[in-house]
């Protein structure tokens, strides 16, 4: 067991400071949640997250290859160590709620909601009892300042023009869209780990979740992306609606991030029922060289399904004709 927590611990640490890579450090936590149990997963995450802040100090400034070090010196080392710690507890929830939530007999929908919902609640109340101990919260907006400074020094051929506009409208729609942002990052951050572990237990999590390729959500969900627009067109020309303006926005790309994933299920269905692997693989490769148009183009799909059910998913009937 001794030996299960040192990889585990080991393996998420270098995971996330990978890079690209680090949307993979809950799967480690989820391996050994899956075969040792709960206090295995709790010590190891302990562990890992001590180790972390060690890094930190013992760093005193100097491992700029640390997560989070672009915000030093604007943020002090504890404040920037602890933010770091906290986004991987981050990381780490989601491999446990990943397990957790993967043994209950519930539909894709409720599950992957689940999941996000207790990560972004025990993320926010981390971070406010964190900000408590070494403020955190009132540097948190001067710091992508910071981030546009350094950026700027950087990118010294940029315009006046260009700058102004990073540093106004660009820095205030980002922080306007910044909940729809996270709640769809974290959904890939699942979706992502999600993909990997049920190829590895899937006996033994997610039983009634089916396969990925013939997931819809449930014809209920159309009145979301519809009601939501409606609202958001009114809320541009009456002055009633205008104070929730962003907060429809908001609401609307989070559920464009829903339709895109049933998009990506269609996708997937017809490229198992037409392809070949080594042809699949050349088309997943081009998914990601033009991924905004494509992205696009899946919402769509994943919205014109509820229309057109392009896998004749309610002819066939069954677990998946209208749910997961």
């Amino acid at each position: 067991m001794v030996f299960a927590i040192v990889i585990s611990m080991t393996a998420s640490v270098l995971l996330f400071g990978s890079g690209f890579f680090n949307l993979f450090t809950p799967l480690p936590f989820s391996s050994l949640f899956v075969r040792r149990g709960l206090l295995p997963v709790f010590v190891a995450i302990l562990l890992a997250m001590t180790f972390l802040s060690l890094f930190y100090f013992l760093s005193k400034g100097s491992w700029f290859f640390l997560p989070g070090m672009v915000l030093y010196p604007y943020l002090g080392l504890s404040q920037v160590g602890s933010l770091a710690v906290l986004s991987f507890f981050y990381y780490a929830w989601i491999g446990f709620a990943l397990v957790w939530v993967g043994r209950k007999k519930l539909s894709w929908e409720k599950g992957i909601g689940q999941i996000i919902l207790s990560t972004i609640v025990v993320t926010v109340v981390s971070f406010f009892v964190l900000s408590h101990f070494v403020s955190l919260f009132d540097k948190m907006k001067g710091s992508l300042d910071f981030i546009l400074q350094r950026f700027f020094e950087l990118n010294p051929q940029m315009t006046p023009e260009e700058k102004a506009f990073l540093t106004g409208p660009f820095l205030e729609t980002l922080w306007r869209l910044l909940p729809a942002i996270w709640i769809n990052m974290t959904l890939v951050v699942v979706a992502s780990n999600l993909l990997l572990i049920r190829r590895w237990v899937s006996n033994l999590l997610f039983s009634s979740w089916g396969e990925f390729p013939a997931w819809r959500l449930d014809e209920k969900w159309i009145w979301a992306p519809i009601s939501l627009g409606i609202f958001y067109l009114g809320s541009q020309f009456l002055e009633i609606l205008s104070p929730f303006s962003w907060i429809l926005l908001n609401l609307l790309l989070v559920t464009a991030a829903a339709y895109f994933f049933q998009g990506l299920s269609i996708f997937i269905f017809f490229l198992r029922k037409w392809l070949s692997p080594l042809l699949r693989m050349a088309v997943l490769f081009l998914m990601i060289a033009f991924f905004q148009p494509l992205g696009l183009f899946l919402i769509f799909v994943g919205l014109f399904d509820f229309w057109f059910d392009f896998r004749k998913l309610k002819r066939v009937g069954g677990p998946h004709a209208s749910h997961s």
